[in-house]
């Protein structure tokens, strides 16, 4: 084994300490957090989540942007935590070391890839820890955890410093359980060099939001349990925000469009990480193998094709939401599956899954997990997407949700 896990729910890797200054004094003074092994931390090497990549990687002579800001507003480092290896899975089942454990049901799946981060923040081992999300690394576990997480618009928060697995995707988000230090994080990291918003452009603030669901998504929820919760859950937006209206379809269905993104992704995966495959021929999980594999079929001329399929349904869905829309969906289409069981039954749950969260990952939107649901004692979350760069505000909604939670 590569390197050890040092906590009872196998979040943080027992790595050599090297100690991370901070600020004394700060907005985010007192408050602790954790850093997925994608991004860069000053000491430390980034394994992502393989034996190879750990053995190989220099140590980091500076933080990725977005962990100095929380260090220079007085946050403390307190570990790497683990990921699936080179972030390939959502549920935190791809991994070289013993999985992650769920805090909120330990006889369910934790969630991937920002496994560790999230299990961390359910342990109340950290009080906030960063993520990644390319196709929902952050929503899955924030749901199956009942914590708080963000997929930030795509290009809002600064990748650099992260292991890439899919540049057009990529994101940097967080989970927290507490929404006043969520929203504090939040603030301090949007308000920092590691924030970027396009020059002219005013964050929509969602004042008064159009409110969507979308029947065509919610058909992927899976069991009847599931589903009456959604519909319970719904009704706390709707006494807190206004009426939730039935979107239109869009352009493409949704079959559609897990299928653009993912012949993306598997396309520029490859790119990326071909040449050390190819010549390192590292050792990989059994079905990060067989992914990238698949991934190596792709085509330069079907990634072309679906790039122009790409920009058609981000202007589509934009044009949807405007400048004031906000859709309200399931984070993921039920609870976390049971600890064990078969392929067949995990397939059953990561298509409808990967399906529900591609529209946020193909259109670059910001989406929210919220904590409000339970289906049979484990947590099932409920997730708001707003237009680019509405993060702020999305948050902002959260929170007036949470205070009317009466769960």
């Amino acid at each position: 084994m590569f390197v050890n896990l040092r906590d009872h729910v196998n979040a943080f890797l027992d790595l050599p300490h090297f100690h991370v200054p901070h600020a004394e004094n700060g907005p985010l003074s007192n408050l602790t957090f954790g850093v997925k092994d994608l991004i860069d931390v000053a000491g430390y090497k980034t394994g992502c989540g393989n034996p190879n990549k750990y053995q190989d990687a220099p140590i980091a002579s500076k933080s990725a942007p977005v962990v100095q800001a929380l260090l220079d507003a007085g946050a403390e480092f307190v570990g790497k935590t683990q990921t699936d290896e080179i972030a390939a899975d959502i549920l935190g089942l791809r991994t070289h070391l013993p999985k992650a454990i769920n805090s909120a049901a330990p006889d369910r799946m934790n969630g991937g890839s920002s496994s560790g981060s999230a299990a961390a923040v359910s342990a109340g081992l950290a009080d906030f820890a960063l993520g990644t999300d390319t196709r929902g690394s952050i929503r899955t576990p924030a749901s199956f955890n009942g914590i708080l997480g963000l997929r930030t618009t795509w290009g809002r928060v600064s990748i650099e410093g992260l292991a890439p697995l899919s540049p057009r995707f990529d994101t940097i988000g967080w989970f927290a359980k507490d929404i006043e230090v969520f929203e504090t994080v939040s603030k301090v990291i949007f308000s920092s060099n590691a924030s970027h918003v396009p020059s002219g452009l005013i964050p929509p603030t969602l004042e008064n939001p159009t409110l969507y669901r979308m029947p065509d998504y919610e058909r992927f929820i899976i069991g009847l349990e599931a589903k009456e919760e959604f519909e319970r859950i719904l009704a706390i937006v709707n006494d807190t925000l206004g009426e939730i209206e039935k979107s239109r379809y869009l352009i493409y269905s949704p079959e559609e469009t897990v299928e653009i993104g993912t012949a993306l992704l598997n396309y520029e995966s490859w790119q990326i990480h071909k040449e050390w495959m190819t010549e390192k021929k590292p050792t990989l999980h059994p079905a990060v193998k067989i992914q990238f594999e698949q991934c190596a079929k792709i085509t330069k001329e079907s990634y072309e094709a679906n790039v122009k399929r790409e920009a058609i349904l981000k202007e589509d869905l934009l044009n949807l939401l405007g400048n004031n829309g906000v859709l309200v969906l399931p984070t993921v289409p039920s609870i976390a599956p049971l600890r064990f069981i078969t392929d067949d039954a995990i397939k059953e749950f990561t298509r409808p899954a990967s399906i529900i969260h591609s529209i946020a990952t193909v259109a670059g939107c910001p989406q929210l997990t919220l904590p409000l649901g339970k289906v049979r004692g484990a947590p099932f979350g409920l997730s708001l997407l707003g237009p680019p760069h509405s993060d702020e505000a999305l948050i902002a909604l959260g929170k007036k949700i949470l205070k009317n939670n009466f769960f």
